[in-house]
């Protein structure tokens, strides 16, 4: 931010994001004359496009019913958010073991495998992305046909972007 006051007085900063939490938004209402938000859709609330699906299932049945899910015909490529590292690689090893190629991502993982996460979805050499939400927050993947929440939240922030819950 020290970077900010050495800049010249008149400078056009332009900030796009799909969350802003209200600390961020001081912070950058701090540094911006006479800023304008412009907002696409309602806030907290899915666009047209995208169906939402609630499933309410015991825990013991959850990895059937997301079977059930993927096994449907779902198009990829799929995104799937766990709440923690270990569940997402036990939940992406055992999607591979039962014919669902699926790639990892979390804070737990190296840039280089995060990069290759990536890049094997968006090229199709991967169906399915299982990430904890953390290192979910910010990811950019065209034409993703379904979101699933596997582990509900532990807490509801109000960032949470509209996705599908088990």
């Amino acid at each position: 931010m020290a970077n900010f006051s050495t800049k010249q007085k008149y400078r056009q900063t332009v900030m796009f994001t799909a969350t802003m939490p209200p600390a961020v938004e001081r912070l950058a209402r701090s540094y911006l004359r006479r800023p304008a938000t412009v907002y696409v859709g309602t806030a907290g609330k899915p666009t047209d496009r995208v169906e939402q699906i609630v499933y309410m299932v015991q825990e013991n049945d959850k990895r059937k019913k997301l079977l059930e899910i993927l096994n449907d015909g779902i198009e990829p490529p799929v995104i799937i958010f766990v709440n923690q590292k270990k569940g997402a690689d036990m939940l992406a090893k055992g999607l591979d073991k039962l014919g669902h190629s699926a790639v990892v991502l979390h804070g737990g993982k190296g840039q280089e495998h995060r990069e290759y996460a990536l890049a094997s979805l968006k090229s199709g050499q991967k169906e399915i992305l299982v990430a904890t939400d953390v290192a979910g927050r910010g990811i950019d993947i065209k034409d993703v046909s379904m979101v699933i929440n596997y582990d509900m939240a532990k807490t509801i922030d109000g960032e949470l972007s509209v996705h599908v819950y088990l």
